[in-house]
C-alpha cells in the first residue's frame, strides 16, 4: 500500500512512530514502530524529542521529531 501510494503520489513521506507497548510477533524495530521503554519514552517527552504524542490504552505513541 505504501509503496503504491508513493508512486502514484510524490513528496509523500511515511513516519515511523515511537511506542511503548511491547513488540508483538512479525514486528520490526524500525520499520512497523520504533519500540521504546515507557522510561525512554517519558525521556523522548522531557527532551522535546517527540512533535506529538499521546497515552493510547496505557501506552504511549509519538512521532519522533526526527522523522
Amino acid at each position: 500500500f505504501q509503496q503504491r501510494l508513493q508512486e502514484v503520489r510524490e513528496g509523500i513521506h511515511f513516519v515511523i512512530t515511537a511506542t511503548s507497548r511491547p513488540k508483538r510477533p512479525g514486528e520490526v524495530d524500525g520499520k512497523d514502530y520504533f519500540f521504546v521503554t515507557k522510561e525512554q519514552f517519558l525521556s523522548m517527552v522531557n527532551n522535546d524529542e517527540l512533535l506529538e504524542y499521546a497515552l493510547v490504552y496505557g501506552d504511549y505513541k509519538g512521532i519522533p521529531k526526527q522523522q
